[in-house]
């Protein structure tokens, strides 16, 4: 339990991260060597469904930092924005519609790929300590990123606050 975590090591810095969850479908955007090799859709058992020639355009097609890395995979969902909600089918939530347009071939350009993790191939110290600094790495290499907050210094006697304070930055 997280309180508990936090109670038991009141010497140390914890820094909590929030993410919200990102409706959509699931994606994994590979880079080799820098170069941006494939999309593909993540699938139940691993199937992998290839969008590489759909979504190229929204994605950098070379990524120098990356260069040294033979294989980069970064996460996230593919989604439709509340500003397309002329595209989200009233009846489906927003998983059905963005896989509807998906399987239709329609609007890509309205769909947007939005990244929330980074695997980096490599023995190599990261460029990056925490979940914090992985997510303004993956900023500040152009990807779209979920809205993330932090709040330093989470103690016991603090913790509701906090919880509180990610509730109002997020609503």
């Amino acid at each position: 339990k997280l309180s508990d975590y936090i109670k038991s090591h009141e010497d140390e810095c914890i820094d909590m991260v929030a993410i919200p969850n990102v409706l959509g479908i699931s994606v994994r955007c590979s880079y080799t060597n820098g170069y941006l090799y494939r999309i593909n859709i993540i699938g139940d058992g691993y199937k992998y469904t290839d969008i590489t020639a759909k979504f190229r355009e929204q994605l950098p097609k070379f990524v120098d930092v990356f260069s040294k890395y033979s294989l980069v995979e970064l996460r996230g969902k593919i989604t439709i924005f509340n500003n397309h909600s002329d595209l989200q089918n009233t009846s489906l939530n927003v998983e059905c519609s963005t896989m509807h347009l998906l399987r239709l071939g329609l609007n890509s350009s309205d769909m947007s790929i939005v990244i929330d993790d980074l695997f980096i191939d490599t023995d190599d110290l990261l460029p990056f300590d925490n979940q914090w600094d992985k997510l303004e790495y993956i900023r500040e290499l152009g990807f779209n990123v979920p809205h993330h907050a932090l709040i330093r210094n989470v103690e016991h006697s603090i913790l509701e606050d906090a919880f509180s304070s990610f509730r109002d930055y997020f609503s």
